[in-house]
């Protein structure tokens, strides 16, 4: 074997290692992810929801106003 090809082979053997160290630090670094997220979510929920309607409730109004202003055109005013 010559020097570059141990060289080489040195190299790849150290990132193999650092590829493997990386994939057992994710593997753990999941399931506590996991458990963040199922304890945060049911509080954001609520959250979410309400928020939801707030937007929900403040577009319909503002559609309300605009078709109240402009009537569709095609269609008779009442």
């Amino acid at each position: 074997m010559h020097a570059s090809q141990a060289s080489a082979h040195i190299a790849q053997a150290s990132l193999s290692a650092a590829c493997e160290r990386h994939s057992a630090i994710v593997a753990s670094h999941i399931p506590r992810q996991a458990l963040s997220i199922d304890s945060i979510a049911p509080m954001s929920m609520p959250i979410g929801r309400s928020i939801m309607r707030i937007v929900v409730s403040q577009t319909s109004a503002h559609i309300v106003a605009i078709a109240a202003q402009r009537p569709m055109s095609g269609i008779p005013a009442i």
